[in-house]
């Protein structure tokens, strides 16, 4: 019986897929699968808005906005 609920996917991703979109109930993935470090380029030509988001970016850290941001979505903010 179990056989016939277990799906097997090729990428952790795929898998996530799968469970947000209802085709299945859970997803196991690794961790390392499942986060993903987030990043941001922005062009040399552009260095202002580059440090106006640097400034942003560590106000949030700073009084804690960006780490309620991830606790709401069921995630871990970790230092890089």
């Amino acid at each position: 019986m179990l056989r016939t609920q277990v799906s097997l996917h090729n990428s952790g991703v795929k898998a996530a897929r799968a469970a947000i979109g209802g085709q299945t109930a859970a997803a196991y993935v690794l961790r390392l699968q499942a986060e993903a470090a987030l990043g941001l380029a922005i062009k040399a030509e552009n260095k202002d808005l580059g440090q106006t988001i640097e400034i942003a970016f560590k106000e949030l850290h700073g009084n804690s906005e960006l780490l309620a941001v991830f606790q709401q979505r069921g995630m871990t903010l970790t230092a890089p």
